[in-house]
């Protein structure tokens, strides 16, 4: 094994794949490559570890339309939570209404009396790789006058996340009542 890597921090299946490599390498630098009995059957299972190994590590990208249905459905659970606490309903031609995929703007639709009662420009995300700056420069972009961005993000497995502006956020917990102010 060569010496370039420092294999006690290296999982066992990397350390076995490096093996394989150094012992491919050994293979193709022999004066009889390729006429060697014993060298393709050594291959054959090389390259066998290897497939097993590409299928243990190597996930297939995910389909646009399985990411556009991961936006979606977050979008459509923050505008039926928003339902839920503002009592107008959720639909295409409601006061409520998740924004269709492709489609500029906040993720959920608020109309008039809606969008009163709930003050926020919405900016969904349902995300393996979270990339906050510029998940919180799209939710600033997209803030109508007369509201505060709210990013909701969301990971497979995992509950919903909200993020807002710190400033309101304290705002916001001021406005509790019955709150003690200092200690």
């Amino acid at each position: 094994m060569t010496k370039k890597y420092q294999m006690a921090a290296i999982p066992q299946d990397i350390k076995k794949f490096i093996k394989l490599l150094d012992d491919a390498m050994e293979f193709l630098v022999t004066p009889d490559f390729g006429k060697d009995e014993k060298f393709f059957k050594d291959f054959m299972r090389f390259e066998k570890e290897i497939e097993k190994l590409k299928k243990k590590y190597i996930k297939p990208a995910i389909k646009i339309s399985s990411r556009k249905g991961k936006g979606r459905g977050c979008q459509n659970w923050v505008a039926k939570q928003i339902s839920n606490l503002t009592g107008y309903v959720v639909g295409k031609d409601e006061m409520i209404a998740p924004r269709e995929m492709g489609q500029s703007g906040v993720d959920v639709r608020l109309v008039a009396d809606a969008k009163e009662a709930f003050p926020w420009s919405v900016e969904c995300k349902w995300t393996e790789s979270w990339s906050l700056p510029s998940f919180l420069k799209q939710a600033r972009e997209n803030q109508l006058p007369g509201t505060d961005w709210l990013l909701v993000l969301k990971k497979n497995s995992e509950d919903y996340i909200v993020v807002i502006d710190a400033e309101v956020f304290f705002d916001l917990l001021r406005l509790i009542p019955g709150k003690k102010k200092g200690r």
